[in-house]
């Protein structure tokens, strides 16, 4: 238990290191701009959800290669729950509009879903070159 702990913390630290260019292309991109219309909407969405994708991608598949369990899926949902709480607890904010409450449970749920998809990938991918 001890090593999947320390699995998870470094895989929280990678992921957070992973991000750092795309943080630094999103400021680059979308800092003093402006946007109008659908299109330039939504690349501005996805700028902003590809740092935390990314990062959750990351911690999916350094969780995958170090943790020894026999019950990977429950690992790959820990996983998935342990990057919806950290990005519920980098919100500071969320407006009373239901639009607001949205947005951030898809800016929740997608990079959740993104570490889960990672995790099961690459542990399966492993487990079956291995075994």
């Amino acid at each position: 238990m001890i090593r999947n702990t320390a699995v998870v913390l470094a895989a929280i630290i990678v992921g957070i290191v992973a991000m750092q260019p795309f943080v630094l292309l999103q400021a680059y991109f979308t800092a003093g701009r402006s946007f109008q219309g659908l299109g330039p909407e939504l690349l501005l969405r996805a700028l902003d959800i590809l740092p935390v994708a990314v990062a959750a991608a990351g911690i999916g598949a350094v969780a995958a290669f170090g943790i020894r369990t026999d019950q990977p899926e429950k690992w790959a949902v820990g996983m998935a729950a342990v990057v919806g709480v950290l990005l519920v607890a980098s919100f500071s904010y969320v407006a009373p509009q239901w639009s607001a409450w949205v947005a951030v449970a898809i800016q929740t749920v997608l990079p959740a879903a993104v570490t889960w998809i990672v995790f099961r990938t690459v542990w399966t991918h492993r487990h079956r070159a291995v075994g």
